[in-house]
């Protein structure tokens, strides 16, 4: 029985790959595919996964929705690059129902490249929260890694337009404590607001000048 049946009411519980096995693969009837992986990359992907989950709270929360999800992402390995050609670590797809995420082929992945584009996938799903306007999405995902690479005591990843902000938050500055994320009262806050605001404009400053 498929153990998500409830999300799908108008599909059997029992019903494989909603009931269309020629397109879709579905082995344990949750909502991420690694089949586009080979046997090898998806031990190394699992391994990687754990070790991550076994050291950061805030990097199993953010993966155990997206198992959780109602939509199927395919994950696999594969040559990724940006607009401009250039090869990146990873890169998320939305699509419909079933979106992709690649990560670069031969790269060991990191908590940088996993939680970015995994972060992704809880903005996709939650956009109908963000309102209206414009949002900076890339930014508040660098923000996401900063939060998890700080409580995982690892070095943080120094992204450019952004230092100041990382600064303050290498020093438990935006924290509770020194194991803690991002606490809701200090999201809040009208200082964090306003350093959170000022970085967010400088960074997309520096991207602009750089396109």
């Amino acid at each position: 029985m498929d153990p998500l049946a409830e999300k799908y009411y108008s599909v059997s519980p029992y019903a494989y790959c909603a009931n269309n096995p020629v397109r879709y693969i579905d082995l344990k009837g949750d909502s991420i595919d690694l089949s586009s992986m080979s046997d090898q990359e998806r031990s190394a992907y699992s391994q990687t996964i754990d070790n991550l989950k076994s050291k950061n709270e805030m990097f199993t929360k953010l993966y155990s929705f997206l198992e959780s999800s109602k939509n199927v992402y395919n994950i696999s390995y594969g040559n990724t690059v940006n607009d401009k050609g250039q090869q990146i670590g990873g890169v998320f797809q939305p699509e419909k129902n079933r979106s992709s995420i690649q990560f670069q082929f031969g790269k060991k992945l990191s908590m940088a490249t996993l939680g970015e584009e995994l972060f992704h996938t809880f903005q996709f799903e939650n956009k109908d929260n963000y309102g209206q306007g414009s949002f900076n999405i890339e930014f508040e995902a660098r923000i996401a890694i900063t939060d998890m690479e700080y409580i995982s005591g690892t070095p943080i990843p120094n992204y450019g337009g952004m230092e100041s902000f990382q600064n303050d938050h290498s020093v438990g500055k935006y924290q509770g404590n020194s194991n803690s994320a991002i606490s809701p009262e200090m999201a809040t806050n009208s200082g964090f607001q306003n350093a959170y605001n000022n970085a967010a404009i400088i960074k997309q400053t520096r991207i602009e000048q750089i396109m």
